[in-house]
């Protein structure tokens, strides 16, 4: 199959079928003949013409003009000719012109000078009338000619559209494969195995996806020996942690305070490191959104915070439900952090889930929205440990939007304060 071939191949292929559907036109229109000859013109035909025939006067041009008639170059006088012609009209030689190409002019001895023919080109007769006016003739369109122009034409231009037409579908089956490749690497996602469901076509399409795939494993790989790196730090410094903490009981209350803040300050950043450096793998199950906030919502309100909720009774969609819980907790914490309160809302509609959250706080910095995702990024910069979180919130709720293909933006509410908008594919 020539889909399957080297694009090397098909590009050969399609010059090839080009370069033999030309010559075979040129053939077609080279033992079609040459293009037909005008038929010649007789003396007769041009005298009928001239006296009112109307099938003579079918293949001339007749004028009437008012002056003696001056044509352009390189028709010229004939002086044999006019003669003749006057004779077959029976007119005064002085009161009829005869204008022929030079170079198709009567020789001497020739058919010519018998007075049945013009000679073959281009030509102009004329006669002056009892009034002064003058009645001229020239050559009509050639039908012939003109049907074997059409035929010619549209021979080459059938064989260009068809060329045409093979050759954007030969491009379709070159460039479909690559943007196919280009959309299924474009859509992988971290952590899932990069496979290509669609045949590619060309050989050198299947050597690309196979580097992609080796490349995608070897990334992989990667990220697992750093993961477990962080994991066997995260070890490491859990037991001093704990050593700390023990021994923090002996210090007085204002230092063993500050102490077990800053304690539980190093658990939480290496736990949401390590969450985002593992990210979300597992089966996947439905998951009621709704219910899943309507839970943190209580959760929360217990607690002492403010928290309202407007939600739909159900929202089901396919995922994991503690990276989704995840990723409203870290909304509703940095809603409430910064501004005080948290409004979420949630909507379905269309095959899409819409979840907002807005506060009453100072709404995010005037940063591109790309740098507040990325992790250890802070809205607020003054590490103010009631004020400042670790910087890796926003940076594991993106994570979650990403593997759930789903889109995430960052705004001003109505209020002023910040907004937070997330779309989820169902």
């Amino acid at each position: 199959m020539l889909a399957r071939r080297p694009i090397t191949v098909q590009l050969l292929a399609l010059m090839a079928f080009g370069i033999l559907a030309t010559a075979a036109s040129l053939l077609a229109i080279t033992f079609a003949g040459p293009p037909p000859r005008q038929p010649p013109t007789h003396l007769v035909d041009v005298a009928r013409a001239l006296a009112g025939d109307q099938r003579a006067s079918a293949r001339f041009v007749l004028e009437e003009v008012s002056a003696r008639p001056r044509p352009e170059a390189p028709l010229v006088i004939n002086p044999l000719l006019a003669p003749l012609l006057a004779r077959q009209l029976g007119e005064d030689p002085q009161r009829v012109l005869v204008f022929t190409a030079p170079s198709h002019g009567p020789r001497r001895g020739g058919p010519h000078t018998e007075g049945r023919e013009l000679p073959p080109g281009n030509f102009l007769v004329a006669r002056q009338r009892g009034d002064g006016s003058w009645q001229t003739v020239q050559p009509g369109p050639d039908a012939d000619f003109t049907r074997w122009q059409a035929v010619t034409a549209l021979t080459i231009g059938g064989v260009a559209l068809v060329a045409l037409l093979l050759a954007w579908l030969a491009s379709r089956r070159i460039s479909g494969p690559i943007e196919r490749l280009a959309a299924e690497a474009r859509s992988s996602r971290a952590g899932v195995p990069l496979v290509f469901t669609t045949p590619l076509g060309p050989p050198e399409l299947v050597e690309a996806a196979s580097a992609l795939q080796e490349f995608a494993r070897r990334n992989e790989e990667l990220t697992e020996q750093r993961l477990a790196m962080m994991l066997a730090m995260a070890h490491d410094i859990g037991s001093p942690l704990a050593r700390l903490a023990f021994r923090n009981e002996q210090l007085p209350d204002v230092s063993r305070e500050a102490a077990m803040r800053d304690i539980v300050t190093i658990r939480e950043l290496l736990s949401d490191s390590l969450l985002l450096a593992r990210g979300w793998h597992g089966a996947a199950a439905p998951v009621d959104l709704a219910a899943l906030c309507r839970s943190i919502a209580s959760r929360e309100v217990g607690a002492g915070r403010k928290v309202d909720l407007q939600s739909p009774g159900e929202v089901v969609l396919h995922g994991h439900s503690l990276s989704l819980e995840r990723m409203v907790q870290n909304l509703i914490d940095n809603a409430i952090r910064y501004g005080g309160e948290a409004v979420v809302s949630l909507t379905s509609a269309g095959g899409l889930i819409t979840l907002e959250i807005a506060d009453r706080g100072p709404g995010f910095p005037d940063m591109p929205q790309a740098d507040l995702l990325k992790p250890f990024v802070r809205g607020e910069a003054s590490r103010n440990e009631q004020t400042g979180g670790s910087g890796l919130g926003l940076a594991i709720v993106a994570q979650v939007v990403t593997q759930y293909g789903g889109t995430i933006a960052l705004g001003r509410g109505q209020g002023g304060g910040g907004l937070v908008r997330i779309t989820l594919p169902v």
